[in-house]
């Protein structure tokens, strides 16, 4: 049976809820003209006071947000002409989300809208008991970012990739790549060539790994020895319905710790400046862009500068002859 503290605090704590949910309920009746939900205005100030494009993946989960409620918010706000969504409409997770003029004109709006409904509560208190109140609600705030669990946020494991998984892998590079960078088909034909000689190499040093949430997989990568130290990562991918979950950063932390284990100095791979998600998580990484070039002779991307990357796996168990 509760002890009467732990009920009393219950009660208040449900009270706190109960009259948020009030000032919500006025808060809401003094948007309904600009046609947004105080969830809705939440959501639009938080891109509108971005000072670079933000995603869905990376929006649900700064403010704790369902991923099928926040899509309906997002199209609700697109429509609205108050945001834009960039890039291809096959990955609508990692699409750069960034507000219009108007969107930032309304946002800017809501916002007073929102302070008036807040100013209008306070002076209904008395002027000396308003110090008080502001104290207690510091102290109530300080404690709900204490006690408040964080937003889900969906675990996953590695494994080492098994028969099945090369023909996934290349499925989803398709589905990346070619459709939805519009990369020419040939990339497709390239990530093949790359899967068929790892699956058929003999080089006891060559891995892949499978990023998943069983049953399901999410990423995947491997790598093959290149000659003169080096390992070389090939064919890193996450589904984009996945992104932001640090599930690149395991699968690359995965690769980079077997090729120090097995006495590589150096970790190689390859990209293009156009990716630019991926360039940020080899560059936090420690990976170092080496060198860069137009004249890749890759026709499936133009307009793309190819780059190698590398990483010095200085104290790891070195090769013996």
């Amino acid at each position: 049976m509760p002890d009467a503290t732990h009920t009393d605090g219950v009660a208040d704590l449900l009270g706190v809820v109960r009259a948020i949910a009030r000032l919500n309920g006025h808060l809401e009746a003094r948007l309904h003209d600009l046609g947004l939900t105080p969830r809705q205005a939440h959501v639009l100030r938080e891109v509108a006071a971005s000072e670079r494009p933000l995603t869905a993946t990376g929006i649900g989960e700064s403010l704790g947000l369902d991923r099928g409620h926040l899509s309906r918010m997002v199209a609700h706000l697109e429509k609205a002409g108050l945001i834009t969504r960039a890039g291809p409409k096959e990955i609508p997770r990692t699409r750069p989300i960034a507000a219009t003029e108007r969107g930032r004109n309304v946002a800017a709006d809501a916002d007073r809208r929102a302070d008036e409904e807040a100013t209008e509560w306070l002076e209904r208190l008395s002027p000396d008991r308003r110090p008080a109140f502001a104290a207690a609600l510091s102290e109530v705030a300080a404690c709900l970012d204490h006690i408040a669990p964080p937003a889900p946020r969906r675990g996953h494991s590695l494994r080492p990739m098994a028969p099945g998984d090369n023909g996934w892998l290349l499925e989803l590079h398709a589905r990346v790549y070619v459709r939805g960078f519009g990369w020419a088909p040939e990339f497709e034909g390239r990530a093949a060539e790359l899967l068929a000689k790892f699956l058929l190499g003999e080089d006891d040093h060559r891995a892949g790994w499978i990023a998943h949430r069983h049953p399901t997989r999410l990423g995947g990568c491997f790598v093959l020895p290149k000659g003169g130290g080096a390992m070389q990562l090939h064919c890193m991918a996450v589904d984009p319905a996945h992104h932001g979950r640090g599930i690149g950063r395991s699968l690359l932390d995965a690769a980079v710790s077997h090729a120090r284990a097995t006495g590589h100095d150096r970790m190689d791979l390859r990209t293009f400046d156009c990716l630019g998600a991926a360039r940020r998580l080899y560059a936090a990484a420690g990976f170092q862009l080496v060198s860069s070039s137009r004249d890749h002779g890759h026709s499936f991307v133009r307009d793309a500068v190819e780059e190698n990357w590398s990483i010095p796996l200085k104290g790891g168990v070195q090769a013996t002859a």
